[in-house]
């Protein structure tokens, strides 16, 4: 009899996050992200969070497919809070004070879907999936640090003693950004591509090398400080003795 599984998984939770000892007691701390200067606040609320999930999985001999998707409501969500503007005129200190406080609700939306697929005995499909969105009620925009949607697209080959990988790893342009509760900016969609490979030369000793970033694109991430690009095509290579 063939091998074939489905679940499905509900979850409801709730959960408190008190502020840590920065959001609370933090004295004039910069923070690089936003080129402003945080100060704590001792009566900041904890931030209460309401969570619901589905998440759905399918199993079979060649096939094994999972996603879920999610929400999440958030009560007295915890950010800093502009008490002294940037002063643009300043050439030596343009920076902005912000202080940490409780701005409202927020909501948080988001899936994820992942699968691998066996197209051969030695040739195997995997991919992953993701997307995310989260707004502030009070000032009708995006939460800051929302990831873009992203897909990671792999081929591999796999024989006795080596094995060979290739992949892709596709992310969308990020234009949901926050511009009161923290200042981003939007970020590019890019494309970037890896190889690697691993090969046993001895019976405890494995070599495995890979190429990343192959066709050297000039990007950066969403996250990136100052929008630093990440490394361009570069090399690795490492050798494993197991025993």
């Amino acid at each position: 009899q063939a091998l074939e599984e489905v679940s499905v998984t509900a979850v409801a939770a709730r959960s408190m996050r008190a502020p840590t000892h920065i959001e609370n007691f933090g004295y004039y701390l910069y923070n690089p992200m936003d080129n402003s200067v945080y100060i704590g606040n001792p009566f900041i609320k904890p931030s209460v969070s309401y969570q619901a999930e589905v998440k759905a999985d399918y199993v079979t001999e060649d096939i094994a497919l999972s996603g879920a998707v999610f929400m999440y409501t958030i009560q007295d969500y915890i950010a800093g809070v502009t008490f002294v503007e940037a002063d643009t005129t300043n050439l030596l200190f343009k920076q902005a004070f912000r202080r940490y406080d409780n701005i409202g609700s927020a909501q948080l939306l988001g899936a994820e879907f992942n699968g691998t697929v066996a197209l051969t005995e030695s040739i195997q499909a995997r991919f992953a999936a993701k997307v995310q969105s989260g707004k502030s009620i009070r000032y009708n925009e995006s939460l800051p640090f929302m990831p873009p949607a992203e897909c990671d697209v792999r081929l591999s080959y796999k024989q006795e003693g080596w094995w060979a990988e290739v992949g892709c790893r596709f992310v969308a342009a990020q234009n949901s950004i926050s511009s009161v509760i923290l200042h981003e900016d939007a970020t590019k969609g890019f494309a970037v591509a890896d190889m690697r490979f691993g090969v046993a030369v001895l019976s405890h000793v494995t070599v495995k090398a890979g190429i990343e970033n192959i066709l050297d694109s000039l990007y950066h991430e969403h996250f990136s400080i100052n929008n630093l690009p990440t490394r361009g095509r570069n090399f690795y290579a490492s050798i494993a003795y197991t025993y």
